[in-house]
């Protein structure tokens, strides 16, 4: 059960876990494959990978990038004043 741990883990997830987003879509390979892998993607554009060994951010979710868009936006326009 150790070996689909990280699968569990992203397949359970129903919203983005950085903007709360709804679930896209999951893809998961049937039990018992060779190599168990899972694709996770929410409303966001994030999407993630499990496979028995990890997790990984396949694409990021946006509204991380967009707050630090803004940030920076607003400090530089501070220095502009």
């Amino acid at each position: 059960m150790a070996e689909t741990a990280f699968i569990s883990k992203v397949t359970s997830q129903r919203r983005c876990p950085v903007c709360g987003d709804d679930l896209a879509a999951t893809q998961e390979t049937p039990a018992g494959a060779l190599f168990p892998i899972a694709d996770v993607r929410f409303v966001c554009g994030a999407r993630f990978w499990a496979d028995a060994r990890s997790i990984i951010s396949a694409a990021p979710c946006r509204s991380g990038s967009l707050l630090a868009a803004k940030l920076m936006c607003i400090e530089a326009e501070g220095r502009i004043r």
